[in-house]
């Protein structure tokens, strides 16, 4: 067999083998083969430990009456026999790796084996099914009934699993909802696959084609209300859409129908628990809003509300019970004031503070007390839950009063100001105002502060940001606060800060959520209070009243999935709202404010407010590049970049000549600035910012690494010429070289000239300074990365020998980043090393591949166990350290438990491990012993398919054959 080349030019990392051993690409193999790469990688893995299992059996041999003598004799030279020394180099180990004698795919034998497996997996589930088929529901008591999910995606499934056995109409509390630990849910999926089937039996229908609306509702309601238990929630579901759809045309005779005929059907629904039309239903009466009939039927409305077996009804039936106006809600503040049960009534309670009307007639105010005149906490918890609470604090009044804490010496100004700011477009003017109105000298913070918070992006209607939480006055944390403190803020005291969601999903972090804790006793005294003071209100009040609560209706309907006609428009987002002309006029003013702090607010917020709304202060900023405050050019500077290509070119040259400028950000700014307009250029202008850019990139006035990536992002060319300063650059000027090999992070992976850059960086990785190997590594994988397995000489074959070889590299940090690489493969990596662990003779790469094992998982564990045999003190010692650090007992036993043909190579190898006469840690000893333990009573219970024989070879119950004489075919089936 030939061996790997390790190149000394770019074309050298390629396997010289014959053309029958020649390695193949997991691309290639998926293509050869048919079947998933990552089945071949796990495939390859298991026969690689197929091996290791066999080698295990080969070399361990349980102790008999015998050998527990001879051990008592043992010696260092004997235990030297029994260690692991592998005798394989770096380049035999990699042959061994892609060696496509070694893809061989699943044998038929064991084929057979899996399609049993999966098989007998069918059977067991659609067993499952059978019986659930026949269990009646609503025979179960609460704490009776199953707890396992119900897939019911199944239209064939539907009638059998949701009504039971003994009557039609008694199983349908299930039907159409998913339960699990979280609760009950709508299964939107079957709901609308449900809707859909009746549309298409219907659609040919005269009263579905006909213009009489009347027809229409008598048709549906008498399909709803007695037709077969599909075709009625199929009715049910289009008569819900009749109503969105008409109901600012529906007449009074035709709402009198659709009420009449639901509050006649839904007792019938009620008693048999059929939650889902009962959902519909309660729907159809919160949209159709307050009524004669319905007040006069609110009884059964109250009926399902505190029916506890109908969560999601009672959802409903709380909207419809809101939706009567004055005496609904009276009804609800009665209910949650009564004490006869320790959940309805909370729950009413936060229901209520879900909606727009409570929010801003009882909550928000309350805060505004706190603030008004609450002491220094209590101003700041306040402000920080008004933050959240958005366009609700202008609605309520607010926006008067946090204006004037503006003015307050003694209050966090940034905080004020950006609770302003999340009142949407009404904050939005009130800021402008404010900016335009203080010039006085005093007033420089406040118009820096309003400056920095108008380029946050907050959507006309944005939603509260935190959830708000009513909980029982006995354990509401509000003991050591002065009487009459209703909320209470928990959450951090600080502004929400609109302009960071982009940072937010760059970097997978989301922020913690954050409650408004009310207290039940004083909400529900609050409650009462504007109870009264709604009942003396006019009757033009009153519809204002049923306006808000239709509003709430329709914004919460658990159903209206059925009937979106789309998502929300972008422009309504966070991160996506529109700045106003006036903000962005109001900061082009301030760019002539006689304060410089107050300019480079300015121009800091017209470059995050960026290209789009900004343009038009292209020329105020272009001015601003001369000004003779440092801190404002660097500002202007930066902001210009930031208007895109097409405005920024306008500037380039006075751009490339601030390259010189006396202060270091007013440098490091243009050098941004001119990469981010890179792709605007025409060819002249590129070679112009070519031609500036190398000058200061020798002479270090600007950070290497920011010059360096400003090159890479003008284009090919750029690459071009960072690679021949890389050439001519000295061997001693290491920072250099790191920088320029740094940079190439950002090369374009889609054009050809990748090559060009890939063979600079092979070349240099063997470089003398553990900087440029370094960045070599790192940019090699950040470029593999982002090229997805598209560039030919990143592909794993042509990869994975240069990281393999950095895991003998003298500095620690870069062995360090090999591991990472290598692990960032998946099975591949874990084969790598497997083998490396196993093969490779070199002590300093098996020590790495046992910390890089230890970071694939606990599946590695067995291959793990080698290097607490292996010759060599330090890959004992790393083995250990890994085993302790990311291991687990509970973790093994959990992997290992359905495997009982690995077990005894386990129990084999950690015997002879504890009776090396080498140091073990202790907690090391005390991992292996309580596996060994576990392991072992795994084997007197009999649950293992396999024993150990007298002599230490494994025999099969069912051949009763050795391991030692099968054929080697015969050992790795049976082992596997």
């Amino acid at each position: 067999m030939g061996e790997i080349t390790i190149f000394n030019s770019f074309e050298g990392f390629e396997m010289n083998r014959t053309p029958v051993q020649d390695a193949i690409s997991a691309q290639e193999e998926y293509q050869l083969s048919g079947r998933p790469t990552q089945e071949n990688y796990e495939g390859r893995l298991g026969q690689s430990m197929s091996k290791l299992n066999s080698f295990e059996r080969r070399s361990v041999r349980p102790l008999n009456e015998r050998g527990a003598n001879e051990m008592m004799s043992f010696h260092v030279g004997s235990a030297k026999k029994k260690l692991h020394s592998p005798e394989k180099s770096s380049k035999e180990v990699m042959q061994r790796v892609f060696d496509d004698q070694e893809l061989s795919l699943t044998s038929p034998s064991q084929q057979r084996v899996l399609e049993q497996e999966e098989d007998r997996i069918i059977d067991q589930m659609q067993a499952i099914t059978n019986n659930l088929a026949r269990i009646d529901f609503t025979t179960l008591s609460p704490n009776r009934r199953p707890s396992v999910p119900v897939d019911l995606e199944a239209p064939q499934e539907f009638d059998r699993i949701s009504r039971g056995s003994l009557n039609g109409r008694t199983g349908g509390r299930g039907f159409l909802l998913n339960v699990n630990e979280n609760g009950a849910s709508i299964d939107q999926e079957s709901l609308e696959a449900l809707y859909l089937s009746y549309l298409e039996k219907v659609k040919n229908e005269a009263w579905f084609l006909g213009n009489d609306l009347t027809k229409k509702i008598q048709a549906l309601l008498g399909v709803a209300t007695s037709g077969p238990h599909e075709e009625a929630l199929g009715a049910a579901v289009h008569l819900l859409h009749v109503v969105i759809r008409t109901k600012e045309i529906l007449q009074s005779d035709q709402v009198a129908l659709i009420l009449s005929g639901v509050f006649a059907a839904l007792p019938s629904f009620a008693r048999g628990k059929e939650q889902m039309m009962m959902i519909i239903l309660l729907e159809i009466i919160a949209l159709l809003g307050g009524s004669s009939i319905a007040l006069a039927n609110i009884g059964q409305l109250v009926n399902i509300l505190l029916d506890t077996d109908l969560p999601l009804a009672q959802r409903s039936a709380f909207l419809a019970l809101y939706a009567q106006g004055t005496h609904g809600f009276s009804v609800l503040v009665n209910l949650a004031a009564k004490e006869f049960d320790e959940f309805v009534p909370l729950q009413i309670l936060n229901w209520l503070a879900e909606t727009h009307e409570i929010r801003t007639r009882i909550i928000i105010p309350s805060l505004l007390n706190d603030l008004a005149l609450g002491d220094q906490r209590r101003k700041m918890t306040a402000l920080a839950a008004l933050n959240r609470l958005g366009s609700l604090v202008a609605e309520s009044g607010g926006l008067s009063l946090l204006m004037a804490q503006m003015g307050e010496a003694h209050i966090d100004r940034n905080l004020v100001a950006a609770t302003i700011r999340s009142c949407g477009h009404t904050g939005e003017m009130a800021l402008v105002k404010l900016l335009r109105g203080s010039n006085s000298s005093s007033s420089t913070l406040i118009r820096k502060v309003v400056c920095f918070v108008l380029g946050w992006r907050v959507p006309a209607d944005a939603p509260p940001a935190m959830r708000v939480s009513v909980v029982p006055y006995q354990v509401a944390e509000h003991y050591h606060l002065q009487p009459g403190t209703m909320c209470l803020f928990k959450g951090k005291i600080a502004p929400m800060n609109f302009g960071d969601t982009d940072k937010e999903e760059s970097t997978g972090t989301t922020q913690e959520e954050e409650t408004l804790e009310v207290n039940s006793r004083d909400f529900t005294a609050a409650l009462q209070r504007y109870l009264v003071v709604r009942q003396s209100q006019s009757r033009e009040v009153e519809e204002e009243f049923v306006d808000v609560s239709h509003r709430h209706v329709v914004k919460n309907q658990q159903l209206k999935f059925l009937f979106e006609e789309g998502e929300q428009n972008a422009d309504e987002s966070y991160g996506n709202a529109r700045i106003s002309a006036e903000v962005v006029r109001a900061l082009v003013a301030c760019l002539s404010d006689e304060n410089p702090g107050v300019r480079e607010a300015a121009a800091n917020t017209l470059g995050t407010i960026g290209a789009g709304e900004a343009l038009s202060a292209l020329e105020p900023l272009a001015k601003a590049l001369n000004d003779g405050d440092a801190n404002v050019r660097a500002m202007a500077t930066w902001a210009i970049g930031r208007l895109g290509p097409d405005a920024g070119s306008r500037c380039l040259r006075r751009l490339c000549e601030l390259l010189r400028d006396n202060y270091w950000k007013v440098r490091t700014a243009a050098c941004i600035s001119i990469g981010q307009i890179g792709q605007g250029l025409n060819s002249a202008q590129t070679q112009t910012a070519y031609t500036a850019l190398s000058k200061v990139l020798k002479d270090s006035s600007i950070n290497k690494l920011t010059v360096c990536e400003t090159i890479v992002t003008l284009g090919v060319d750029g690459e071009a010429l960072l690679l021949n300063v890389m050439k001519t650059t000295p061997a001693g000027n290491y920072k250099l070289k790191a920088a320029v090999i740094q940079s190439l992070e950002l090369a374009n992976v889609t054009k050809p000239t990748i090559d060009f850059v890939i063979e600079e960086l092979f070349r240099h990785s063997s470089d003398a300074m553990i900087e440029v190997r370094r960045a070599c590594l790192s940019t090699l994988e950040v470029l593999r990365r982002r090229s997805r397995n598209n560039v030919t000489y990143l592909k794993p074959k042509n990869i994975l020998p240069l990281f393999y070889n950095f895991l003998q590299d003298s500095a620690q940090e870069i062995r360090e980043l090999a591991v990472a690489s290598i692990a960032a493969f998946g099975p591949q990596g874990e084969l790598v090393f497997i083998e490396g662990l196993t093969k490779d003779r070199n002590a300093t790469i098996r020590v790495e591949c046992a910390k890089g094992l230890g970071m694939m998982g606990v599946q590695t564990f067995r291959a793990l166990l080698f290097g607490l045999r292996d010759v060599d003190e330090a890959v004992r010692k790393a083995t250990s350290q890994t085993l302790r650090s990311r291991f687990a007992v509970a973790d093994v036993i959990a992997e290992y438990k359905e495997k009982h043909h690995q077990k005894p190579a386990i129990i084999c190898a950690i015997k002879e491990i504890l009776s090396l006469p080498f140091w073990l840690n202790p907690e090391t000893k005390s991992l292996l012993s309580d596996l060994l333990r576990a392991f072992q009573a795994d084997v007197n219970t009999g649950k293992m398919s396999s024993t150990i024989g007298a002599e230490g070879s494994f025999y099969s119950k069912n051949t009763g054959r050795s391991e030692r004489n099968m054929s080697p075919g015969k050992q790795q089936q049976f082992f596997n």
